[in-house]
């Protein structure tokens, strides 16, 4: 017998099941997007899943994946070991 359109749509046939944890905060604002894109918030974690692979599964071929990723911690760094915005060993006035 052969399924519908919707049935298809709504089958997970051929996936696998994948636990994550979130912060409520992060949670909220799923709900918030899923809700202005009228989807499922799974719906939209899955989205965001297979893009974020794509854009790095890309950025791998053209050989700037270690970049992105040099760039991403630099950037978390930065961030932790600033405050208001100044880096610790910047002398303040």
């Amino acid at each position: 017998m052969k399924k519908t359109k919707e049935e298809k749509k709504d089958s997970h046939e051929g996936q696998r099941p994948v636990t994550i944890w979130f912060d409520e905060t992060v949670i909220d604002r799923l709900d918030r997007l899923a809700l202005k894109g009228d989807i499922p918030r799974a719906k939209l974690v899955r989205n965001l899943v297979v893009i974020g692979a794509e854009y790095l599964e890309a950025c791998e071929k053209f050989g700037i994946l270690q970049t992105v990723l040099i760039l991403r911690d630099l950037s978390t760094w930065v961030k932790a070991r600033s405050v208001s915005g100044v880096p610790y060993d910047v002398e303040r006035t």
